[in-house]
C-alpha cells in the first residue's frame, strides 16, 4: 500500500523555490534583482533624472546670466574722471578760465572753474556733457562758475604713505611740501598742478587718496595763480 501524505493540501502547491526569508540579498544574482524591478520604478527613475538634468542646466544658465549681467554692469560703470585731463581742458583758455576748488564729498568729486564771459563757460559746458561728464554752469551777476560733480572711488592702499608720496613730489618736480595732521600740504601753480595730477595718473595712485584744492588769490607780486594743495589717506 502506497504511503499517503497527510501533511500535504490537495491542489496546486506552494514553490518551495518562493521561500526566501531566510536567503540573503547578496545570493540573489544581479540579473534578477534588475528583473525583480518594476518597469514603473524605471520610468519614475528616468523621469527623475530627466527632471534633475533639466534643473541643472536651467540653474547654470541662470548663474551664467546673473554673473555675466553683474560683469557686465560693473564694467559699464562710469571709471573715475581724469583730474589731469579736467585741468589740461581748461588751461587751453588760461585768459579767460581758472580753477577755484576740487574737494571730495562723499564718493564724488566737485572741480570749480571760473571764467570770464559766458561764451567760454557754455563752450566747455557743452563739450564735457558732450564726453558724459557732470557738469553745470552757473551765471550770476557777471559770476561764470562751472561745476563738475562726479562719482569717485578709492581703492585699497597698502603701499603708498604720505612719507613715500611727500619724497615722490619732491624728486618729480622739486616741490617742497610738509606733512602736518596726518595732511600733506603742497603749494603750487596751475602748471605744476596739472603735472602732478598727470604724474598720479601715470603712477595709477590718484585713486589712493583724497585731494582738497583751494586756489590762493593773486597778490601784486606775481600774476599767475597758486593753490593749496592738501592730500590725505583714504580711511
Amino acid at each position: 500500500m502506497s504511503n499517503i501524505n497527510f501533511l500535504n493540501k490537495p491542489g496546486i502547491q506552494e514553490n518551495e523555490k518562493f521561500h526566501v526569508d531566510n536567503i540573503t540579498i547578496n545570493e540573489i544574482p544581479e540579473k534578477t534583482l534588475n528583473e525583480l524591478q518594476p518597469s514603473l520604478d524605471k520610468s519614475n527613475s528616468y523621469f527623475s533624472q530627466a527632471l534633475i538634468t533639466a534643473f541643472l542646466i536651467f540653474f547654470s544658465i541662470f548663474l551664467y546670466k546673473f554673473y555675466y549681467s553683474n560683469d557686465f554692469n560693473n564694467k559699464k560703470l562710469k571709471k573715475n574722471i581724469s583730474i589731469s585731463h579736467v585741468l589740461k581742458m581748461f588751461d587751453s583758455n588760461k585768459e579767460s578760465s581758472r580753477l577755484l576748488n576740487i574737494n571730495f564729498s562723499k564718493k564724488h568729486i566737485n572741480i570749480i572753474m571760473q571764467y570770464s564771459n559766458d561764451k567760454y563757460i557754455y563752450d566747455k559746458l557743452n563739450l564735457l556733457n558732450s564726453l558724459d561728464v557732470n557738469a553745470k554752469a552757473m551765471v550770476k551777476n557777471n559770476n561764470y562758475l562751472l561745476y563738475i560733480h562726479e562719482p569717485w572711488s578709492f581703492n585699497e592702499n597698502n603701499d603708498w604713505t604720505l612719507i613715500r608720496l611727500q619724497k615722490f613730489i619732491e624728486d618729480f618736480k622739486g616741490i617742497k611740501s610738509e606733512i602736518f595732521n596726518d595732511k600733506l600740504i603742497v603749494v603750487s601753480n596751475q602748471k605744476d598742478l596739472i603735472s602732478l595730477f598727470e604724474s598720479f595718473d601715470k603712477q595709477e595712485i590718484s585713486n589712493l587718496f583724497i585731494f582738497s584744492v583751494d586756489i590762493i588769490e593773486k597778490t601784486s607780486t606775481t600774476n599767475s595763480n597758486y593753490y593749496k594743495f592738501i592730500i590725505e589717506l583714504d580711511d
